[in-house]
């Protein structure tokens, strides 16, 4: 059956996870129904896939199909939705108890360097989903290296064991650490016009690593909720940490509630950033104890970005800037 998508103005055809074995009562692994509805997809040169109202757990590697050479991977367009959407009110209220729930329980010992890994060129939608590390793990939940994402509308809860300052847990990797384009685990970032906005964070560490080549990436209107955290010296929500000399240029995050208490910063530039944009932010501290907006690294290829504040408490207003680093402008 297709469905309507307003982002092209054509019909798509969609596939249902539970036609295809997936369990939504949880008690069963769903990982080999969502790769052959992957496969299928692939084979139809695109697609979506429905995930119902219920709680899929994954408990292997989710596979994005590609094709081509391994120095040229490329993919059809997936789309990823939501029946029912996905459930949160604040890390107040459970945000697990109903909803469209991937619960995605991959720890690694395959191929892939992420629950969901997608390398391939192409385009990839995740939208109204509950996105679950319902393990005991702290794997990386997401990477992407060649792929555009669009992650929207989504809850994203990391292990619910780890907390504030003791979670380990991150979303998304943006690129490997090597300069070798291709299919590698290790590849740059060249999923240019990646976005994520309008999610929900619980029990995360890290939302975006920025890696190797990540540039014209855009973040809006994030909520980072009390429970995510970092214990990390330069601890942020989004982090950029990639090879010397090869670092993130037009990243733009804009908007959003950070409840910021566990983390010492907001937004950590570690290493050759240049020319980026954080405006807007909403940054609450109840304790405190954070230690700025923007963390600096006092390193010279780190210029020409641009900090406009948004709402923060009065305690934060002298801490925009933190550490020696190079020209960031307020």
């Amino acid at each position: 059956m297709p469905i309507y998508n307003p982002a092209s103005g054509l019909n798509i055809p969609f596939f249902n996870l539970v036609e295809y074995g997936g369990d939504p009562t949880g008690t069963n692994d769903s990982t080999a129904a969502v790769n052959r509805l992957l496969e299928d997809i692939f084979t139809a040169g695109g697609g979506a896939m429905l995930v119902p109202t219920g709680r899929f757990v994954c408990l292997g590697e989710i596979v994005i199909p590609y094709s081509g050479p391994s120095t040229a991977p490329v993919q059809p367009p997936l789309i990823i939705f939501g029946e029912s959407g996905p459930t949160w009110n604040g890390y107040w209220v459970d945000p697990t108890l109903n909803g469209s729930i991937l619960d995605l329980r991959y720890n690694g010992g395959g191929n892939n360097v992420a629950k969901i890994d997608t390398r391939g060129a192409g385009f990839l939608e995740i939208a109204g989903l509950t996105i679950l590390s319902g393990g005991t793990d702290n794997y990386q939940i997401m990477q992407t290296t060649n792929t555009t994402v669009k992650v929207h509308h989504c809850a994203i809860v990391g292990n619910q064991a780890n907390s504030g300052r003791a979670c380990a847990q991150d979303f998304l990797l943006a690129g490997g650490n090597t300069t070798t384009v291709g299919d590698g685990p290790d590849a740059p970032f060249q999923g240019y016009g990646s976005k994520l906005h309008d999610n929900f964070y619980s029990n995360i560490r890290r939302v975006v690593t920025f890696g190797t080549y990540c540039n014209a990436f855009a973040i809006a209107d994030e909520t980072i909720s009390g429970t995510c955290g970092s214990s990390e010296t330069y601890g942020a929500p989004w982090v950029n940490a990639p090879l010397a000399t090869h670092g993130n240029n037009g990243i733009r995050i804009s908007g959003g509630t950070i409840e910021v208490t566990n983390y010492p910063y907001v937004i950590a530039l570690l290493n050759d950033a240049q020319g980026n944009l954080f405006d807007g932010q909403m940054v609450f501290d109840q304790n405190g104890t954070t230690l700025g907006i923007v963390y600096c690294a006092d390193d010279t290829s780190t210029v020409y970005n641009t900090v406009v504040v948004g709402w923060v408490e009065a305690a934060l207003q002298s801490l925009i800037v933190v550490g020696p680093g190079a020209a960031l402008q307020t």
